[in-house]
């Protein structure tokens, strides 16, 4: 009996396909897309049971899409899956996201984005820079505050260890209003108000949808404290801009973190703001790579080849990809994002 095909779409470097062969190699023949000459890419994607993919609308030429006969499985390695065309994958098949990929370094990056800014690095930065020590204006502590997590998925639940270790207290928001871990308390997004009123630290790791695109608007930031850190590792379409630059003017104690951006090289070929929100002293940027880190690429590809081998050896798929996850956005697509 032959065995399944298990082709990947991307480049996958050395280190990934080694750990690919040793995930898989005893349960499925592995493929590369990669490598094979144009005349042979037909019949790998017809004979192909999983697809393991990152953008797969960069990756496939559309009318490739239609040789997909036999895949019953798309896993993709990020946990993002806002760069997905849906309607191009065949409907029988079962996608899944990459959950718990990346969650560690993005937690890292929170807290450390946090830490800056109640430190207030970057302006004691600046200021040494030009000659002025200024040792005795005070910076605030964390410890004994507040951090409540937008999104309190494997990434949330990643952040609020750290966060917790860091002696505050952690609360969390997601769709269920569960989840295990460091939180005293888990709401869903109708108790968003009552549990962001009290952050000292809020924290966004919430997937973009139809739901959440927009979510945090002028409404929202006011409900904040005037001294909380907004720290957004999530997608940047769930905070309004204009909203948030306004925020930033009118209460200079308020600072944001923003590792990601409504307008990136990724989906636009370029990165522009609409306001120049690198002049305010109460803003940290980073270029939306709080899941780049060593090794990183090689966790998750461990972490979806797992999924991989559970699906062939059991039938089991783990983190299937939501319906409110899976609806049009009106972005851009396929660009392999994080």
């Amino acid at each position: 009996m032959p065995r399944p095909l298990v082709l990947v779409t991307y480049n996958a470097d050395a280190t990934s396909r080694a750990i690919l062969k040793v995930a898989l190699g005893d349960v499925a023949d592995l493929a590369f897309l990669a490598d094979a000459a144009p005349i042979n890419r037909g019949s790998m994607l017809e004979r192909a049971e999983v697809l393991f993919t990152w953008a797969p609308g960069r990756d496939l030429r559309s009318e490739e899409f239609r040789r997909l006969t036999r895949t019953r499985l798309i896993q993709l390695l990020s946990i993002g899956v806002d760069h997905v065309a849906f309607s191009l994958l065949p409907t029988n098949a079962v996608v899944a996201k990459n959950t718990g990929a990346f969650a560690e370094a993005m937690a890292e990056h929170v807290a450390a984005m946090a830490l800056a800014a109640a430190k207030q690095l970057l302006p004691k930065h600046a200021k040494l820079a030009v000659g002025e020590f200024d040792m005795t204006s005070p910076s605030r502590t964390l410890r004994g505050g507040t951090c409540t997590i937008v999104g309190y998925g494997s990434i949330g639940r990643a952040i609020g260890e750290l966060m917790h270790n860091l002696g505050l207290r952690v609360l969390g928001v997601n769709r269920s209003g569960l989840g295990a871990g460091p939180a005293e308390e888990v709401g869903t997004l109708d108790d968003c108000e009552r549990l962001i009123r009290q952050a000292d630290v809020v924290a966004i790791a919430l997937p973009l949808t139809v739901a959440t695109k927009g979510l945090i608007g002028a409404r929202e930031l006011a409900w904040m404290k005037d001294d909380a850190i907004l720290v957004n590792v999530a997608r940047a379409d769930i905070v309004e801009e204009d909203a948030l630059y306004d925020r930033l003017l009118r209460c200079p104690s308020f600072q944001v973190c923003i590792d990601v951006w409504w307008v990136e090289p990724y989906r636009h070929g370029t990165f522009s703001t609409k306001h120049p929100f690198f002049a305010l002293p109460n803003v940290i940027g980073s270029p939306h790579n709080s899941s780049v880190v060593h090794g990183g690429i090689e966790t998750a590809t461990r972490l979806g080849a797992d999924n991989v081998r559970r699906f062939l050896v059991s039938g089991e798929v783990a983190h299937v990809v939501p319906d409110e996850e899976r609806h049009p956005l009106g972005l851009s697509v396929d660009r392999p994002r994080l």
